[in-house]
């Protein structure tokens, strides 16, 4: 089998199981949160850290579980605005690694020594999604911000892949293409924009290049993975999907795109 057939195989898959499990409800969705959340932590700690399922590893999944537990119960306005506002400077912190760190450097080995940060980057991340999920249109919002991460990185990959000519990143990804990325906010901008028009039943054309700059976003999460895993020497995050590798690979567009995606929540919808 192609590896092409098996990316549209697994794709259809997730896209059932996320289907299904928000059919469920929130409950469902949260339980599926914190499983992705458990399995990215152990490919960051086992595949990119090359940690031992030992110590480090089980407490920072303790972390996690107690931290998103927590997330589970109400969280009063203060905390509610810490925890968003340390996931922005994560996520601008990691942009300065994107941009400003040499691949070359030694700064992933010392990542690797911060005890429990794969917890803390996980947990601060989903705090974000858990929160558009705690909201009174979490089915609409979490859907549209999978749209805008998915469309960008399926449409950046079938435009790079047959319209691709100049490289975006080539020390860190040499897949990547310039052609790939605007296919890719394009295609987030119109898809997401349709699909706001259509469930909240108001159009407005600065949408398009909304969604379209948040797609550009979600493909930075993108591209800080691959640097991690360009200094991790590895391919994947891990081999659990067949065609796409690991939870983390599925996901790290989405949990990079959170923390913007809620600024634009609150900025817009009332």
């Amino acid at each position: 089998m192609s590896n092409t057939s098996k990316r549209i195989r697994s794709a259809a898959l997730l896209i059932f199981l996320i289907i299904t499990t928000i059919n469920l409800g929130q409950l469902a969705t949260f339980i599926l949160l914190f499983i992705a959340g458990m399995l990215i932590i152990d490919e960051i700690e086992a595949n990119f850290f090359k940690h031992p399922r030992k110590m480090t590893y089980w407490f920072s999944q303790i972390l996690f579980t107690v931290l998103l537990f927590l997330l589970l119960l109400k969280l009063t306005t203060p905390l509610y605005f810490i925890f968003w506002i340390a996931a922005i400077v994560l996520d601008f912190s990691l942009l300065y690694y994107l941009f400003f760190v040499d691949v070359e450097t030694k700064a992933f080995a010392l990542m690797k020594r911060i005890p429990f940060l794969s917890a803390i980057y996980v947990f601060f991340s989903f705090v974000c999604l858990g929160l558009l999920i705690k909201d009174s249109q979490w089915v609409n919002l979490l859907t549209l911000a999978i749209l805008i991460a998915s469309g960008t990185d399926t449409a950046a990959w079938f435009v790079g892949r047959h319209f691709g000519k100049t490289q975006l990143c080539p020390i860190i990804s040499p897949k990547k293409t310039r052609e790939g990325l605007y296919g890719g906010m394009a295609t987030a901008g119109v898809v997401a924009t349709l699909f706001y028009t259509y469930r909240f039943h108001i159009f407005s054309p600065s949408l398009i290049i909304i969604f379209a700059f948040l797609g550009l976003i979600s493909h930075l999460g993108d591209l800080v993975k691959a640097k991690f895993k360009r200094q991790a020497n590895i391919k994947d995050s891990s081999s659990l999907i067949p065609g796409h590798g690991g939870v983390f690979d599925r996901l790290d567009s989405i949990i990079f795109l959170a923390p913007f995606f809620l600024i634009w929540r609150h900025l817009w919808l009332h």
